[in-house]
């Protein structure tokens, strides 16, 4: 088999059967049945996921299409299901498809391709995604390189550090199966992009296409359940990559630099403001964790309860501050007033 589709998943069973459906009509529409198997990795769902691959197995019998499924017995985070994900893989190449994007048309004839074409290590496509959509395309020219390690060629993905769209060849990965978990042991948020950094170490043969590969949901940003500052941890699990296994090339540590940082005290405070003024959604930990870290800040604490360190927040902090109470206060009026509770969204991935 040439290419496995691994799409990881927690308790988004109808997200889920949407997209497994549009893969199996892309893999049937480019008569790729031989060439293409899809791997569903369930991250220890609570809802009908069960159900719904139960019934994506009769569909793709009948559709002659490989297609196979597996439950962690416990959630492993985001970055145990990719482990568990890459451990099951036999193909020669595997591509990461998020469970709420969906593929456009032809997309899998042109991965394949490139596969069969450049034999790349790596490779990342375009997803059209706000702010990088068709209008503004992140990769602007296809390029294949086979040069001494250069992270910088990593640019790309720790700017926009989207799992879909990114593929790995199988065997280096079977070959370093022990650094790989150790990777993903440390890289809880972003495996994807630490380990795409470790592949390239390993054998700089990389494919970056300007060709777009897929969308996401119309309605994604209604399940979105990340921190505002998520960009710190990409910097603390590259810190963590450095020390491990590679302290001393310096275009690494350049590529690190070109990371934004973010001061975690003003966004946590931002983003509370902008929940109680509902201007913005959230899950019920993202609001327990971004409360969290006004707690730790305001008795004395110098990092965040999962280790991130408290960059000085900026002169307008305070002042923001004083405006929680006012907001919170107001917003529980305004929806006692409707006969209303203020809502967070279910916790996903």
């Amino acid at each position: 088999m040439l290419l496995t589709i691994y799409i990881p998943t927690f308790n988004r069973a109808k997200r889920l059967e949407k997209s497994i459906a549009d893969v199996f009509r892309e893999i049937k529409s480019s008569n790729l049945e031989s060439s293409i198997s899809v791997l569903v990795g369930d991250n220890c769902s609570l809802d009908t996921t069960f159900q719904v691959c139960a019934e994506a197995k009769e569909i793709a019998l009948i559709e002659e299409i490989d297609f196979s499924y597996f439950k962690n017995v416990t959630n492993l985070g985001f970055s145990g299901n990719i482990s568990s994900g890459l451990e099951r893989v036999k193909s020669d190449w595997i591509m990461f498809l998020s469970d709420d994007d969906n593929l456009y048309q032809g997309a899998l004839a042109k991965v394949c391709q490139d596969m069969t074409e450049k034999s790349p290590s790596i490779a990342f496509y375009n997803f059209a995604q706000a702010p990088y959509d068709v209008a503004n395309p992140l990769i602007t020219k296809t390029n294949y390189s086979i040069q001494n390690v250069d992270y910088l060629q990593l640019a790309s993905l720790v700017i926009w550090p989207k799992l879909t769209g990114i593929i790995f060849r199988v065997q280096p990965i079977i070959e370093r199966s022990m650094q790989i978990k150790e990777i993903c042991a440390f890289s809880k948020h972003f495996p994807h992009v630490i380990l795409s950094a470790y592949l390239l170490s390993q054998s700089p043969r990389l494919l970056t296409s300007k060709i777009f590969l897929g969308r996401p949901d119309d309605d994604f940003l209604d399940h979105v359940n990340f921190v505002p500052y998520i960009g710190e941890y990409l910097i603390s699990e590259f810190a963590s990559y450095i020390d491990h296994f590679d302290s001393k090339n310096e275009s690494l540590k350049q590529l690190v630099a070109q990371i934004p940082r973010t001061s975690i005290l003003d966004v946590s405070i931002s983003s509370l403001i902008g929940y109680y003024r509902g201007r913005t959604k959230m899950t019920k930990k993202v609001k327990a964790r971004l409360e969290s870290n006004l707690s730790r800040w305001f008795f004395g604490k110098s990092r965040t309860s999962d280790g991130l360190l408290f960059l000085k927040p900026s002169k307008y902090f305070y002042f923001k501050l004083l405006l929680v109470p006012f907001f919170a206060l107001t917003a529980t009026l305004r929806y006692h007033l409707r006969g209303q509770k203020l809502q967070l969204m279910e916790d996903g991935f």
